[in-house]
């Protein structure tokens, strides 16, 4: 384990706090992603939110979720390695347009549906299901994605914690909004805003500042899908259901795997699409521009008068101890925040 095993190649990604570059396992010859953070003891929320990323991707054992191989320090640098992907769904939907089979939107959709049943049964919330955070591979594989702000069901039961309101505003749930508590059906809320945004282009109250957006989501009806974008009833119906502002209304992961629409999906559609996207990036070297949950969440909320959101950083902790605990990450198991 180290970085001598890897053979470094081009960068893929780029963000504030660390770069992504596809690398080669010497030994196996096999493909993958290796981030590299830079530790800093002055942005303890960024380190807390890595370490928690790294346990919940470690103990995670399905398809449909990153494959997380192994992490190592070297110096003030942080590496994490995972399986390779392709490209996020932002970068696909915006490359070939609109996703107008329905066959390929049915199995894109119930993978991702499948990643959610997954870790909300292991009683945890994702809270930042966006687009780019959905990542797809050439075989056609679909992972989500940094876990960056994700928290256990139980923690979102208490009103009173300051740590509830999270995710990126645009996909908010009503209820994170509102202040309430809350359970893993804000992933659902915020899913059905992936699936109205697929058709449409844009997420709902784009273009708005965020103080207007917060009132918007708190007080406007639900975004509602109507017939547009070449989509199917079908398909509207699913997305619209997901859209159900009262969340006590709002379906589980178990509810919408049983959905018809989920049951048409085919791999052979869907993989078309990604073909497609391959030719026409064939000869780009794109570089993902990325930015942390953490990030955005400081920059929406910033015009927002949320005040209980900030983070607490905690002084007694030393940069030993986090180092400390980053390789004790890799050998437990089961979730842990």
């Amino acid at each position: 384990m180290g970085l001598e095993n890897y053979e470094i190649k081009e960068i893929i990604g780029v963000g504030s706090f660390a770069k992504v570059y596809r690398a080669v396992h010497k030994k196996t010859n096999k493909q993958v992603a290796l981030k590299i953070v830079k530790l800093d003891k002055q942005n303890r929320k960024h380190l807390k939110m890595t370490l928690k990323e790294i346990s919940i991707l470690a103990s995670c054992r399905s398809p449909q979720i990153l494959k997380y191989i192994e992490s190592f320090l070297d110096g003030d640098r942080l590496y994490i390695v995972t399986e390779l992907m392709l490209a996020t769904l932002t970068e696909i939907r915006e490359t070939v347009g609109t996703f107008k089979d329905s066959k390929a939107l049915g199995y894109l959709f119930h993978e991702i549906v499948k990643g959610l049943d997954y870790i909300h049964n292991e009683k945890v919330i994702h809270r930042d299901i966006k687009p780019e955070n959905i990542m797809v591979n050439e075989l056609g594989d679909v992972v989500i994605v940094d876990f960056g702000i994700s928290t256990s069901i139980e923690s979102c039961l208490d009103e009173n914690n300051k740590d509830n309101f999270a995710g990126t505003l645009h996909y908010l749930s009503p209820e994170i909004v509102c202040g309430k508590s809350y359970n893993e059906k804000v992933d659902i809320w915020s899913f059905g805003i992936v699936g109205y945004q697929m058709v449409t282009g844009k997420p709902p109250h784009h273009g708005q500042d965020n103080v207007n957006v917060i009132n918007l989501i708190e007080k406007k009806d639900a975004p509602y899908l109507v017939a547009t974008g070449g989509s199917s009833k079908e398909y509207r119906n699913f997305v619209n259901k997901c859209l159900i502002k009262n969340p006590e209304k709002r379906p589980t992961t178990k509810d919408l795997l049983k959905n018809k629409f989920l049951k048409k999906g085919k791999k052979s559609s869907f993989l078309k699409i990604i073909s497609k996207y391959q030719t026409l990036t064939k000869n780009n070297n794109k570089i993902i521009h990325f930015t942390t949950s953490s990030e955005e969440e400081e920059s929406e909320l910033s015009d927002v008068e949320k005040s209980d959101v900030e983070e607490e950083n905690d002084e007694n902790d030393s940069e030993a101890e986090n180092k400390e605990n980053i390789n004790k990450k890799e050998k437990k198991k089961g979730w842990k925040f």
